[in-house]
């Protein structure tokens, strides 16, 4: 992480972090993704989840601690697309006897949360819906031979640049903190070496802040989304030494000022509450889970 003063009172503000991914590249990743999304074509989901529980069951029972899936639509059409409605419980109840930091955590700020993001392109189609409340997150998406197919309008490819409009609020200490209406270019990575997403924003949301702040002047939250804006890259990235890494880039310009203080205190309360005995189970978790996945990969190859 790299802060660098620019003016009295405004920093850029850089961010790097490269996560080891082993020998996967960006084609593999691409080709799982959509033989998760072709293994639900044509199918009932009765037969959807008896596949994924015989062909993952580590990564099922894995998963299981902390996930289910409540429910799973599928839609067939005329076109021979199937369109796909997933529906997920996340219930922090099932971690507490292993993982009571964790779960603590997660029941605290994640049960607060409330959430949407849409993914649509320049000619009005929407390609990807999520949404979440009461711990409960619903993902619909169209899908046709493993390919993107648009959730309205006739079948045709997904195109490489596209927008994602997002709102989010949650409750931190007594207030409720959070966004509507962000708006972000959304440009697909595609390449021999890379494949991820590079997201743009550079139009400020309309805020969700306690009242008291409205007496605070709220020039400094738009000094973000000026100029080049905030830069989001999040990439596959493979290299001639069998090595790929999962590489998150960041980059945005801040004005120091009474609200930022505020709305970092408020964040600080929430991050300060994860680093330590929840995060430390948190990574637990996330191995536990990825070496079952490691795991059955191995088993469906035999």
């Amino acid at each position: 992480m790299v802060l660098r003063k620019i003016d009295n009172d405004e920093f850029e503000w850089f961010t790097n972090v490269d996560i080891g991914a082993g020998t996967i590249t960006g084609r593999d990743f691409a080709n799982v993704i959509s033989a998760l999304m072709k293994s639900a074509e044509k199918r009932t989901p009765g037969a959807i989840r008896a596949d994924y529980r015989e062909s993952f069951p580590r990564t099922t029972q894995s998963l299981g601690r902390l996930f289910s899936l409540d429910s799973v639509r599928v839609t067939h059409d005329a076109d021979g697309a199937t369109t796909i409605l997933l529906g997920i419980r996340l219930d922090p109840a099932r971690l507490k006897p292993t993982m009571p930091a964790f779960a603590a955590y997660l029941q605290k700020y994640a049960t607060e949360s409330r959430y949407r993001s849409v993914v649509t392109d320049k000619r009005g189609g929407r390609w990807v819906e999520l949404s979440g409340a009461n711990n409960f997150m619903t993902l619909r998406l169209r899908s046709i031979d493993g390919r993107f197919a648009p959730l309205n309008g006739p079948i045709r490819p997904i195109p490489s640049d596209l927008q994602m409009q997002s709102d989010f609020n949650t409750k931190i200490l007594v207030f409720r903190v959070g966004f509507s209406k962000l708006v972000s270019d959304l440009n697909v990575i595609e390449s021999a070496t890379e494949r991820g997403w590079q997201l743009r924003f550079t139009r400020e949301p309309d805020w969700r802040l306690p009242p008291a702040v409205g007496y605070l002047i709220k020039t400094p939250l738009r000094r973000p989304f000026q100029g080049q804006g905030i830069q989001v890259r999040l990439a596959l990235i493979s290299s001639a030494g069998g090595k790929s890494l999962i590489a998150r880039r960041t980059s945005a310009t801040v004005q120091e000022s009474g609200i930022l203080r505020f709305l970092n205190r408020l964040t600080g309360t929430a991050m300060g509450e994860f680093v330590g005995k929840a995060e430390a189970e948190e990574n637990r978790f996330s191995a536990e889970v990825f070496n079952a996945m490691r795991l059955d990969a191995r088993g469906l190859l035999q």
